[in-house]
């Protein structure tokens, strides 16, 4: 039976798998060829008849393109599913496996012989065009199930390719915009210098007037650019919006997923995370670093920017880094920065210092050669004409066929690996697309092409931690590259907000050959399942709107309706507000945008405030409260008409605070919930200030990763927990001095503290025996 007889949702897969094969199998000829693709399709059987099983001498068969000449479509010249399949390979179609491709060609096989010549292959065509009338395509049947899906279920949106050119389209309305207003702005200037002048020159009335309409006309033109501009920007905003909005749960139950399948992974194979973020840093961490140079090093447990004071005279030698710090006393000057007043000064091996100079490409002699040879047809006599600046178009299109020379040797590349590293699949893409480079050059590198190291890439996907270190290992014996540069987003010191939670590894590999830099991934595919499944778009989202970004999603100053909305749209992560008197008309808002459900805050900071009376703080922690792990730093201070008491379920639930602040409240009563010892993360705790009775309770020594603590002023009593000596093993600053004298260390603690002598501040109550 025909295509056009079958049914109807088997001929529609058909048709669409029948296109994609052609497709790829025209890729196929035009790649191993150089020959460019037809404006009609047209398929060179003998070029991918991998099976060599053509009578000699056949011309190429043109497919639906003559209908004059039936006989050319005549061939004995068949294909096999092992031609076919081979082709789709050898462009990295890997999705086309053999028994794929043979069940698609039993649909079209009319003699029943396993191949398809050039009449099943004419029929199958003419079949695909009536097809097309008959059918709906493949998007009309994507939004229609858009449609049902949306209707019956309040959580979906749009389709993401919908929202993606929508907000395409809200960022490309503002660039035009903006030159013209910025055009207009410039004339109207030039018009009034030019009519300042005429005026002093005693020009001619027609010539001054001429000159006003003209002044008249561009100052309209520039007062409607700048409306039509802050118009489009306002339609951004929105779109922005809509976008955080939709994608924001999303994003953060693909982080949780993305976390629980590495923590899988790791169960499986004990210490072979860990022995990759070893290897990855002695591969990468290497070459001296000069002193003043912005570095990143790992300090409790989180990658922190740092700048280099001193280099060792020898290789094995440590570096001396000053970490970012902020400095804030009270009556003395904040401060921020390196070199601070109180700078954090640290020792690290080069091994433990993670530069962040960013790869460069040079042009390949081959390419040099082309700069030349061009040079020279001007007539030049220069010996050696200057390379493109890295800014040009011409220095792109040189770089983009270094990354075409390259490309065969990612392919061996591929071959390699996947002999030695057993179950590990690799795709070797096409060409990074021109649009995006564009792009990505003009946002991140303000337009120099030198610093795209992407434009030839591959990937190495693994289904286990030991297959990944394996191609690591591979990789550092590659005989045609260098391991340039490794950005290792699997170590745990890595913030992964910054990708959705997403992780991998990037390897700056670079041809001996060509010169060129190219880019490896290290993928695993459990974390690469949860990307494909929807959070990929998510991340075009984020990406599209920097939403990653801290300028973007970090906010300071005071509180409006349209932070509010931000905040409730899932655009902020965390927020600033000190001496803000818009607090108290604003709380039951801030409240409200807290509770959204697409409220991804992690990080809040009040301070100063106007605290409406009559409310209190357990109001504002119950949306925290329902955020738990998601909060990592609270910072409440200074606010008289904060009252109530802390609420024991906050504890329990923001068990990854790194940072909790709650002071300076005289009416902030009750006691201090025996649930603060699930805190095991925080460093630092500040609860000093406030009315707070009772004991300290024995539970805190829970909080083992503490440094600071400062429970001073409030009206304590009891004896200190001995578990604050003996249980936190990085506490280096104390204070619990109280208001009475009811709270106070017993002899034994007071024992346990003389071993202790690293701490840079004690205010302690008295000693006396329990």
């Amino acid at each position: 039976p025909t295509m056009a007889a079958a049914e109807p949702a088997r001929a529609y897969i058909a048709r669409v798998g029948l296109e994609k094969l052609l497709s790829t199998a025209v890729d196929a000829v035009v790649r191993a060829r150089s020959e460019r693709p037809c404006r009609d399709l047209a398929l060179h059987l003998s070029a991918i008849d991998a099976t060599g099983d053509a009578s000699g001498g056949i011309p190429p068969v043109a497919i639906g393109t003559d209908a004059e000449s039936p006989t050319r479509l005549q061939s004995r010249h068949v294909l096999s599913a092992e031609d076919l399949a081979q082709a789709a390979v050898a462009v990295g179609a890997t999705v086309w496996t053999l028994p794929r491709v043979q069940s698609l060609i039993s649909l079209f096989d009319l003699d029943g012989d396993g191949n398809i010549d050039g009449r099943e292959l004419a029929e199958a065509l003419d079949q695909v065009a009536l097809l097309r009338q008959l059918l709906p395509s493949t998007e009309e049947c994507e939004f229609e199930a858009a449609e049902r899906a949306w209707a019956g279920d309040l959580e979906i949106a749009p389709p993401d390719k919908l929202r993606l050119a929508m907000s395409n389209a809200a960022i490309g309305r503002v660039g035009p915009l903006s030159v013209a207003q910025q055009r207009y702005t410039e004339q109207a200037e030039e018009l009034r210098l030019l009519h300042a002048t005429a005026v002093r020159q005693n020009a001619k009335k027609q010539h001054t007037t001429r000159i006003e309409m003209r002044l008249g006309l561009v100052a309209e033109q520039a007062k409607s650019a700048s409306s039509a501009l802050a118009l489009a920007l306002t339609k951004l905003e929105d779109t922005a919006l809509m976008a955080a909005s939709s994608i924001a749960p999303r994003l953060l139950r693909d982080c949780d997923g993305y976390e629980a399948a590495l923590k899988q992974m790791s169960e499986a194979e004990p210490e072979v995370l860990e022995q990759i973020s070893r290897r990855a840093a002695q591969l990468a961490n290497r070459g001296r670093i000069k002193p003043g140079s912005e570095v990143r090093v790992v300090e409790n447990g989180q990658l922190t920017r740092a700048m280099v004071r001193t280099a060792p005279t020898d290789a094995d030698g440590e570096y001396e880094v000053s970490l970012w710090t902020q400095v804030s006393t009270v009556n003395q000057q904040a401060e921020e920065g390196f070199n601070t007043t109180r700078p954090r000064i640290r020792t690290r091996p080069r091994v433990q210092i993670y530069a962040s100079d960013k790869q460069r490409q040079q042009l390949s002699q081959q390419c040099l050669k082309a700069v030349a040879s061009r040079h020279a047809l001007t007539g030049a006599t220069d010996a050696t004409p200057p390379s493109p600046p890295p800014t040009s178009q011409e220095f792109l299109m040189l770089l983009y066929a270094d990354a075409s020379r390259t490309i065969p040797q990612l392919r061996a590349l591929a071959t390699v690996v996947t002999q030695r590293a057993t179950g590990v699949r690799a795709t070797v893409a096409p060409l990074k697309g021109q649009v995006r480079a564009c792009v990505k050059t003009q946002d991140k590198y303000s337009g120099d092409y030198s610093r795209l190291t992407d434009l030839a890439r591959m990937t190495f996907e693994c289904s286990r931690l030991s297959q990944l270190l394996q191609v690591l290992e591979v990789l550092t014996t590659a005989a045609d590259f260098e391991i340039l540069f490794i950005k290792d987003r699997l170590m745990g010191a890595f913030d992964s907000s910054q990708t959705g939670g997403y992780r991998d590894m990037l390897i700056n590999l670079r041809s001996h050959r060509t010169g060129h830099v190219c880019e490896v991934q290290l993928t695993l595919s459990p974390l690469l399942k949860i990307k494909t499944s929807g959070g990929h778009a998510a991340y075009s989202f984020a990406r599209m709107f920097l939403l990653f970004e801290e300028e973007i999603n970090h906010y300071e100053g005071g509180l409006n309706a349209k932070v509010l909305r931000r905040i409730s749209c899932g655009m902020l992560r965390s927020i600033e507000c000190r001496f803000d008197d818009e607090l108290a008309p604003l709380f039951d808002g801030l409240i409200e945008a807290l509770s959204s459900p697409s409220c991804v805050l992690s990080s809040i900071e009040l301070k100063g405030c106007n605290w409406p009376k009559g409310r209190t703080v357990g109001e504002l922690l119950a949306p925290l409260t329902r955020a738990g792990t998601r909060m990592r730093k609270i910072s409440l201070g200074d606010m008289a008409n904060v009252c109530g008491e802390l609420p024991a379920d906050f504890f329990e639930a923001c068990t990854l605070l790194t940072y909790l602040e709650i002071d300076r409240f005289p009416k902030l009563g009750g006691t201090i919930p025996k649930t603060i010892g699930k805190l095991w993360a925080v460093r630092e705790i500040q609860m000093w200030g406030n009315n707070l009775e009772g004991s300290i309770p024995a539970e805190i020594s829970g909080c083992v990763a503490l440094e600071t603590l400062g429970l001073s002023t409030n009206r304590l009593s009891g004896p200190v927990p001995e578990g604050i000596w003996k249980s936190m093993p990085n506490l280096s600053s104390l204070s619990l001095f109280q208001s009475t004298d009811e709270l106070y260390i017993s002899r034994e603690g007071a024992e346990a503290l003389k071993t202790r002598n690293q701490f840079k501040k004690l205010k302690l109550p008295s000693i006396r025996d329990a």
